[in-house]
């Protein structure tokens, strides 16, 4: 007969894992013709050649936008619309009620470094999420 619970290091990798698609980040977009539109990143929804960012309207795929993350004078990546679509509780997803669309977006670095500048934030980013210490 095997063990009843999970052994420990099994969970605490499930307990990573769901941090990292729990812990949201704050987004801030930009378009040549719009106002600054705020929303949400999930971590988990950050990935190495785009994001997918929760909004309160839905954008153009096509559309050219810049967003930086956590503060709105942090530094900018420019990107552009792949997709957007509205989500529902149907759909499982369970948010703020003015946040209700989803856009991906797919980064645009002009060189090298600035890919490799955004990789070390996100990397940051999940470090600091991974660290935090269960019942702080």
């Amino acid at each position: 007969m095997g063990p009843v619970h999970q052994p420990e290091k099994k969970r605490r990798i499930s307990r990573e894992r769901m941090r990292l698609a729990t812990y949201r980040v704050k987004a801030h977009l930009w378009s040549e013709k719009e106002e600054t539109l705020s929303g949400f990143v999930f971590l988990g929804d950050l990935q190495d050649v785009g994001i997918n960012v929760y909004l309160n309207r839905r954008l153009a795929p096509g559309m050219a936008v810049r967003f930086s993350l956590e503060r709105e004078d942090s530094y900018s990546y420019r990107g552009i619309v792949v997709w957007s679509g509205q989500f529902t509780i149907a759909q499982k997803f369970v948010g703020h009620e003015a946040l209700k669309f989803r856009s991906g977006i797919r980064c645009l670095f002009g060189s090298e470094a600035e890919r490799q500048r955004y990789l070390a934030f996100v990397r940051e980013l999940k470090k600091r999420t991974t660290e935090i210490k269960m019942g702080l």
